[in-house]
């Protein structure tokens, strides 16, 4: 059974403060909103909420997120929702 997008509680995915993310100038908040884009929405099905702006830095955050929630896993699904992603730039 897959959840529907009313049962999928988006509100700590919030989108951090748009600007040229760097491991410098990225504050707690931001990475942790970040942090909560990627979740297990059902046991064995991984949802990432894409941010709006990526860049090399948190493409690398994401995927570290990534792996942390299948490291446990034998088999996933991964969703990922493009639905605020702005087209990627050449960078990434």
């Amino acid at each position: 059974m897959t959840p529907d997008q009313d049962d999928i509680d988006l509100s700590a995915c919030r989108e951090p403060n748009p600007r040229l993310y760097t491991e410098e100038t990225m504050s707690a908040e931001d990475l942790a909103a970040i942090e909560h884009s990627v979740f297990q929405c059902s046991p064995g099905i991984i949802y990432q909420y894409e941010l709006e702006y990526q860049n090399a830095y948190t493409v690398g955050l994401i995927r570290k997120r990534i792996t942390e929630e299948v490291s446990t896993l034998e088999r996933y699904v991964y969703l990922v929702d493009l639905t605020r992603a702005n087209r990627p730039t050449a960078e990434v």
